[in-house]
């Protein structure tokens, strides 16, 4: 599966160390960051607790992939 970034998608948020699960959010917007010589395009996430966090102070995954492996690896059961 190839994750498309576009603002909406909804998406599972951990922390930098990936210890700690921040919750869902959605992508809202994109803000450009200088990375040596090249410009990343970064998403900005609104967590559904209202706080704003920024794609490269978090690991981030779309939440229908993420309920896609937990499935399958996991076997836990995913409600919508």
């Amino acid at each position: 599966m190839v994750m498309v970034k576009k603002i909406g998608l909804r998406v599972k948020v951990f922390s930098g160390d990936r210890r700690e699960y921040l919750g869902l959010g959605t992508i809202i917007g994109f803000e450009k960051v200088q990375f040596g010589l090249d410009v990343l395009s970064i998403p900005i996430i609104k967590l559904d607790s209202g706080e704003e966090i920024r794609g490269y102070e978090c690991w981030w995954i779309s939440k229908e992939e993420a309920d896609m492996i937990e499935k399958e690896h996991c076997g836990r059961i995913v409600y919508e």
